[in-house]
Order: structure tokens, then C-alpha cells, then sequence
């Protein structure tokens, strides 16, 4: 059992008001099954006090009746806020099969403690033998009840008044057919939690490869606790409808609350997380402003945690404006970390006096429980500039008052509407196909001409390169390959020899005279740079054209790791060759 736990995985622990507590207490989820049924037995442990120290492991009930189909187990370690002692926990779970049919008894669980033994209670449990007959409907409903599960998984088991805890809520089933009819999750209610879905997306089914058992996340869940203390988390239910209604409870857990650290602002109220305030900037209102005339004033709340509208900070009403009830607009949404997003209150402040005005806040305080820290806020406040009509008509220039009346005249006078003719073109009939025609072979006749120029440049042009070769060769060259390495000694550097040459050795698969090539080739292009840059090739690249200094560098590392490869890749070789050219060519620019 890996990621998830199997319905009852926490028993309520009582709060003791005495030091030095054991406490243990084994359960089954039904007390009538099956033969064929999957019955969950849950043994919890609790030792509170300093003193108290275990001295032997849980001795377990005698399980030959049953086949252990899975079994885990669960230790966390706590301290009672309200006794102030430290309290550890341990739940063990088993998934068991009953093995015949009849009264089986669960013997009990023993373990040692500071040198005293305790013992959980014995009890029976019923097993029908699942070839008896009975009636279709109440068959699929105890098949579904007993062997269809939920079970809540909390992510934390102590955090700080309203504090966000995220629970996660999991259906475990042997029948695939058990998860799609799993439906009307509903949430716990208790005035001491405020419960709110994050996401109702379900996940994939999962099996673990030891019991065989099927799993799937039917939904996140996040809890404030409102109260102090060790709080119990009530069962979540839901309802599988398959001729007829059969309804599941999860699993009950426990939640430690810490108490908030001394120390709190005065004017701290409730805000846990992480938290800031803004107001509507002055910049953005009309200046001035008219008295007896309402203005909009945005109170902005940004953070995530317990956010809401209940505990924000309003604005303050004074002699100098009056001030109405604000129309709020939320923006949230239910993560893991808390409620997220903003709340905007939107209020209508109306001036009544002239002269510069300070509008203000309630102050506002929070605690992060992430740095364990109170932080205030303060008040939040803009000043705005109010004044009578007639100071307002006083201060304008005569320019804005020309403006002003202008645009009333336009308002109100009535303008003459100047009739207008719409222009129409008339239709052509159709296309003059002559035209067309004749502009089409005035392009053909361009076309050829062109070609024909063309063609008896080039010819010529390769009379005087061929007549050039014959000019310059020799009795004593025989071959291409001679003919090109002469004319690579006798000019300083001929890159369309080389690349011709290396692509000669390429296609005749001379593999390591292409490399004795390149190296060639590198050298004098580095000689060259050298002559005419006083600095290598490279040196050159980085400073000229930095992205072909990268090519470089990568063609460098291609031919290393080529050249003293076992095997050779003619594909690959033929890309170096591109990028040869690519990057050698450079050095003529």
C-alpha cells in the first residue's frame, strides 16, 4: 500500500486530561461480511506523557482465518496543545479475506509500556458464505459497501489556526465497474472546519502490484481549522448508485491546531498566509474634485490563505465625505497553498467640504506561518482635492472654456446633412483576349532572346577556363587528383579545389586521406588569417560573425570524434562536407 490508505486508518484518539496515557483500540470497518469480501482492520496506538516509553512492539491478533491481502502502517508525533504533552501515534492497517464462513473472533492487540502491559478488546465478526442465496438487490449492495472504500489522506497533521490543509479523498475498489459509479461526494460539515473543493478531477485508476487492489483520487479538498487544539475531522460520504443507493463514509482523522505566537498586532483579525493591501491611486481620479459629487474609491485585497470578504479592512467614515456600503468583486480560486486571487471593494465616497482630503483605511494585520511571523500592514490612505463649482470654474483656463463651449454647441445645435451621389462604374463586358495574346508573346519573345544570350556567354567562358588547364598541365600529371594538388600548390589557397578534392576522396571512400585533407585545408586557411587579420582563423570568427565561430568549433569537434569512430558513417561525413564549405568559405568574404 503505497500512496493511499484503506477507509478507518485513524480511530479518535480521546483527550485525556490526566499525563501518562496508553490508549489502544482495534476496529473493523463492518462487523458482517462475505466470504469473497475485503474486511479493513485498523489497530491504533497512543502513548501521551514524556515518561511513557514503548518497550515492545504490537503484538498482533491471530490472522490464520484470514489471508492478508495488504497491509501498512502510519506513525506521527504530536504535542497536545492544550495539555502540553507530547502524544505519539501509530495506526496499523490490514486488509484481510476471510478464509470460511461463520463467527470469526479478532483476538486482541497487546504491547508493553514502561514495563505494564495493555490490550485492545476482542470481538466477533459474522461471515456468510457467499453461495447461499440471497435476495439481487441487497447482494449488490453489500458486494459494493464491503469492497468499495473511501479514504481521506491529510498532507499536514499540525498547522496554525486557519492555516490551509489540503485533503486529498480516494475511492479503493477490487472492481474497475466500483469507481464510475461512485458519485454525490459530499464534504464534511462541522462548525470547528470550513471545507472547500480544490479540484473534483478524478485520476487514473491505479493498482498496487502486491494486493492487486485499484485505486483513483476522486477529489482535493482544502480545510481552515477555526478552532484551537486537537480537532476531528468528520467522515467524508458518498453514494454508489447501482440498483439502488449504498452510501460510503470515509475514514476520520485528526488535526492538531496550533495555537498563533504571542505577540499578535491589535489589529490582527484572523488573516493567516500571505497577504497586501491596495487602494485606488490618486493619479487615476479626476482633478479636482467637485464636492457633493460621488467619486469611486477601489479598496484592493491581494494574497492567498483564508481570503475572503469577512474580516477586510473598510474604509474609515469621517465629517469630511460620506461613505456607502461597497460593492464587492471577487477574483479567487482554491489552490493547495489556500484561497488565491484578490477581492476588490468598490465604495462611493461623496465629498463634503472643500480642500484637500485624506481618505483612510482600517488597519490590517496577518500571520505567515511559513516564517511563523505577525505582519502589519498599517492603514491605506489618498488624498483628494475638493472644491466648489465655482472654484472649479474659476481655476480653468480660457482656453479649457472655449474648449467647453464649443463642444456644447456641437452638442446641441443641429447640423445640415449634405447629400451625396454614390459613384458607379460601369461593367465591362469581358476580356480582350488579343491583348493578352500579344503581351504574352512579347514575353516569349524576351524570354529567348535572353537564353540565347546567355547560353554563348557561358560557352565561351568555359573555352578560355578549359583552354587556361591545358596551357598549365604537364607531361607528368595522370590524374584529377594530381591535377588539383598542383593547383593548390601553386596558389596561396584555392578553396574550390579543396572542397573539390575532399569530395572526390569522399566519393571514392579514401576516408582517411578526407581527414589528412581537412587538416590540410584548416592550415592554410589559418595561415591566411594570419597574413591578412594577424590572428587564427577562430580569433577571426569570434570577433566577425560569432554565430559561424560556433559552427566552426562544432565542425572541429564532428571531424575529432568521425576520425577515430570504429565504424564509418558516410551520411554524417557528407554533412561535414556542407559544413566545410559553409564555414571555410567565410575567409574570402
Amino acid at each position: 500500500m503505497k500512496n493511499i490508505w484503506l477507509s478507518y486508518i485513524l480511530i479518535f484518539f480521546s483527550a485525556m486530561s490526566i499525563y501518562g496515557q496508553v490508549y489502544i483500540t482495534s476496529e473493523t470497518n463492518v462487523k458482517e461480511a462475505t466470504n469473497n469480501d475485503i474486511i479493513s482492520l485498523t489497530i491504533a496506538l497512543e502513548i501521551s506523557g514524556e515518561d511513557m516509553i514503548q518497550e515492545s512492539p504490537v503484538k498482533l491478533p491471530d490472522f490464520q482465518k484470514f489471508e492478508v491481502l495488504d497491509y501498512g502502517s502510519e506513525q506521527n508525533t504530536i504535542i497536545d496543545p492544550i495539555r502540553k504533552v507530547r502524544v505519539n501515534q501509530m495506526v496499523y492497517q490490514f486488509l484481510l479475506q476471510p478464509k470460511q464462513a461463520g463467527t470469526i473472533k479478532i483476538g486482541s492487540a497487546l504491547v508493553k509500556v514502561s514495563g505494564k502491559m495493555y490490550k485492545s478488546e476482542p470481538f466477533d465478526i459474522t461471515v456468510r458464505d457467499v453461495s447461499k442465496r440471497i435476495p439481487d438487490n441487497t447482494k449488490s449492495l453489500a458486494s459494493h459497501n464491503n469492497q468499495t472504500y473511501l479514504n481521506v489522506k491529510l498532507d499536514d497533521r499540525e498547522v496554525y489556526k486557519n492555516q490551509a490543509v489540503v485533503a486529498t479523498l480516494s475511492v479503493i475498489s477490487k472492481d474497475v465497474d466500483n469507481f464510475r459509479k461512485v458519485k454525490n461526494i459530499r464534504p464534511p460539515k462541522n462548525g470547528n472546519i470550513i471545507v472547500q473543493p480544490i479540484s473534483m478531477h478524478r485520476s487514473d485508476i491505479e493498482q498496487d502490484a502486491k494486493s492487486g487492489l485499484l485505486s483513483q483520487v476522486i477529489g482535493l479538498f482544502i480545510i481552515f481549522p477555526k478552532e484551537e487544539g486537537m480537532l476531528e475531522i468528520p467522515s467524508f460520504t458518498a453514494e454508489i448508485i447501482d440498483h439502488g443507493t449504498t452510501k460510503l463514509t470515509s475514514n476520520r482523522t485528526k488535526l492538531s491546531v496550533m495555537h498563533l505566537p504571542l505577540g499578535a498586532p491589535e489589529d490582527f483579525n484572523d488573516f493567516v498566509g500571505n497577504f497586501s493591501v491596495d487602494m485606488t491611486n490618486v493619479e487615476s481620479l479626476p482633478q479636482p474634485i467637485e464636492i457633493n459629487k460621488p467619486i469611486d474609491i477601489v479598496v484592493k485585497l491581494i494574497g492567498r490563505g483564508n481570503l475572503s470578504a469577512k474580516h477586510m479592512p473598510k474604509i474609515i467614515a469621517t465629517e469630511d465625505y460620506d461613505v456607502f456600503p461597497p460593492k464587492l468583486v471577487k477574483n479567487l480560486k482554491v489552490e493547495k497553498q489556500g484561497i488565491v486571487g484578490d477581492i476588490e471593494a468598490h465604495y462611493v465616497v461623496i465629498p463634503k467640504k472643500a480642500g484637500n482630503i485624506a481618505i483612510k483605511t482600517e488597519k490590517m494585520a496577518f500571520f505567515n506561518p511559513e516564517k511563523k511571523l505577525y505582519k502589519d500592514l498599517g492603514e491605506k490612505s489618498i488624498v483628494v482635492r475638493a472644491m466648489t463649482p465655482g472654484e472649479i470654474e474659476n481655476s480653468k483656463s480660457t482656453m479649457q472654456k472655449v474648449n467647453e463651449y464649443t463642444n456644447t454647441v456641437l452638442d446641441k445645435v443641429n447640423t445640415p446633412v449634405l447629400q451625396t451621389e454614390t459613384l458607379k462604374l460601369e461593367k465591362t463586358k469581358g476580356m480582350n483576349w488579343s491583348i493578352i495574346f500579344a503581351n504574352m508573346a512579347l514575353i516569349g519573345a524576351m524570354c529567348m532572346v535572353f537564353y540565347f544570350v546567355r547560353s554563348r556567354y557561358q560557352k565561351r567562358k568555359l573555352a578560355n577556363i578549359i583552354k587556361e588547364e591545358q596551357l598549365k598541365a604537364q607531361p607528368k600529371i595522370t590524374t584529377i587528383e594530381e591535377t588539383e594538388a598542383l593547383l593548390r600548390q601553386k596558389s596561396s589557397l584555392n578553396l574550390s579545389s579543396h572542397f573539390n578534392y575532399i569530395e572526390n576522396l569522399l566519393i571514392q571512400k579514401k576516408y582517411s586521406e578526407f581527414f589528412k585533407e581537412f587538416i590540410n585545408l584548416d592550415n592554410e586557411v589559418n595561415a591566411k588569417s594570419s597574413r591578412l587579420h594577424h590572428i587564427d582563423y577562430k580569433e577571426y570568427l569570434e570577433k566577425t560573425n560569432p554565430k559561424l565561430a560556433l559552427d566552426y568549433k562544432s565542425l572541429l569537434e564532428k571531424i575529432n570524434i568521425e576520425k577515430y569512430s570504429p565504424m564509418v558513417n558516410e551520411i554524417i561525413l557528407e554533412s561535414i562536407l556542407k559544413q566545410i564549405k559553409i564555414v571555410y568559405s567565410s575567409i574570402e568574404d
